[in-house]
């Protein structure tokens, strides 16, 4: 049954899967289905109106996963949508803060330019420690080499492990060169 399941999804041609709170449909069907293929993502819906329990999702679903879901290599929660000043020194402005774990670079294909991204261990520590996209160490650093600096995340202090490789636009409203990354325990919690 696996070696099934393992050549359907590739036969689609899908090698990331989203799993997101909220509303599910009887039988699988309903609803908006979304799904990556070959780096664009299409989206369906069924006609079946029948409305199952909504659900949230937990970091206890993310460690069970890891646990039980021998099929995939990586898990990576994000906690996304937060709007956040972003400080250092005298530069001010406001930028995406997305919370998620030491998985999110190789599930998503990033690279590091330069320092570190997110560790286990900072997910685990609830560590304020950010990396930060390429856009961002440009605006606020300039020629200043961002890792192990200082910045301000709605007041709190976070220091620089990390500078993401320039990505460019992602298509879906926000780009990652703009964006800072931190533990999503640190994100949820603090």
């Amino acid at each position: 049954a696996e070696a099934s399941i393992t050549a359907n999804l590739q036969s689609m041609g899908t090698n990331i899967i989203t799993i997101s709170p909220g509303r599910g449909m009887p039988g699988g069907g309903g609803g908006i289905v979304r799904e990556i293929r070959n780096g664009a993502i299409q989206e369906s819906s069924s006609g079946n109106q029948e409305e199952v329990v909504e659900g949230d999702l937990y970091f206890e679903d993310v460690t069970a996963l890891k646990k039980e879901a021998t099929l995939l290599n990586e898990i990576a929660p994000v906690l996304t949508g937060r709007s956040s000043t972003i400080a250092y020194m005298s530069w001010s402005g406001d930028a995406s803060v997305t919370g998620t774990n030491e998985d999110f670079l190789s599930v998503e294909g990033y690279e590091i330019a330069e320092g570190n991204f997110i560790t286990a261990s900072d997910v685990f520590n609830l560590s304020n420690v950010a990396v930060i996209g390429s856009t961002i160490a440009d605006d606020y650093f300039g020629k200043i080499d961002p890792v192990g600096e200082v910045i301000k995340i709605n007041g709190k202090n976070f220091v620089v492990v990390g500078v993401l490789d320039t990505i460019g636009s992602s298509g879906f409203g926000s780009s990652p060169d703009e964006t800072v990354y931190i533990p999503i325990t640190t994100a949820h919690y603090k």
